[in-house]
């Protein structure tokens, strides 16, 4: 697996020349954050979509909606 320092580059090198700061840091923001959520659902920490509307449903009801 690439560093991040690596990671940071190569988005880096793909961005047109005129990119701002703050758009760099939102692409490397973006990208972390689909990193980590790979790294769940690989990890099988993630509910099937039944079961979260499942879940969903009995809060919604628990709450007085």
């Amino acid at each position: 697996m690439k560093s991040a320092k690596q990671r940071a580059i190569k988005l880096i090198d793909t961005l047109a020349d005129d990119v701002t700061l703050e758009d760099i840091m939102e692409e490397l923001l973006f990208l972390e954050i689909i990193q980590e959520r790979i790294a769940t659902a690989d990890e099988d920490e993630v509910v099937s979509h039944e079961e979260a509307k499942r879940r969903l449903s009995r809060w919604l009801t628990s709450s007085g909606r």
